[in-house]
């Protein structure tokens, strides 16, 4: 438990840290819900495509665009 709350406490104070990777660590293996305020213009991406065989280049690191949440 100190562990963990040591590891939210480096989150917190670190704001270089990115977030998409922090949610991913949060799960370890169990789906969780995360409850956070958006923009209504925020720019929302579906995850990155799996890297298919013999594909060149560098991967991607976000998916197709999603609309806004703005009405």
């Amino acid at each position: 438990m100190t562990d963990w709350a040591r590891q939210m406490l480096r989150v917190v104070a670190d704001s270089a840290y990115p977030a998409i990777k922090w949610l991913s660590d949060l799960q370890q293996g169990h789906p969780i819900t995360i409850i956070t305020r958006l923009r209504l213009d925020a720019a929302l991406y579906d995850p990155a495509p799996e890297r298919g065989a013999g594909q060149r280049g560098r991967p991607r690191l976000k998916g197709d665009r999603l609309p806004t949440l703005a009405p």
